[in-house]
């Protein structure tokens, strides 16, 4: 397997963290920044756990993983904040 490494800024609008790809075998995220970001798999997911388009919330310094998941992953800030994800992307080489 080969590795991709990124790293994304994340503010309050919805922002691609990762495009999909068929050949991922998994997704290490890293919450490297300094406020909470929540993830889902569009640009729908919202700031917020409690909506029918919440995203999965990643706290500072929390890391995700996900494996055999190929589809794309969208971040958001709640208003007005910023933050940073690494991203390391395992792929069949």
């Amino acid at each position: 397997m080969a590795s991709v490494y990124n790293q994304v800024a994340m503010a309050d609008s919805a922002a691609s963290i990762i495009s999909s790809n068929t050949n991922r075998r998994k997704l290490i995220l890293n919450n490297t920044g300094g406020s909470v970001v929540y993830i889902g798999n569009d640009n729908s997911v919202v700031d917020t756990a409690n909506n029918a388009n919440g995203g999965y919330p990643i706290g500072v310094g929390v890391t995700f993983y996900l494996n055999d998941y190929t589809g794309d992953i969208y971040g958001i800030c709640a208003s007005g904040d910023t933050s940073e994800i690494s991203v390391i992307e395992e792929v069949i080489a």
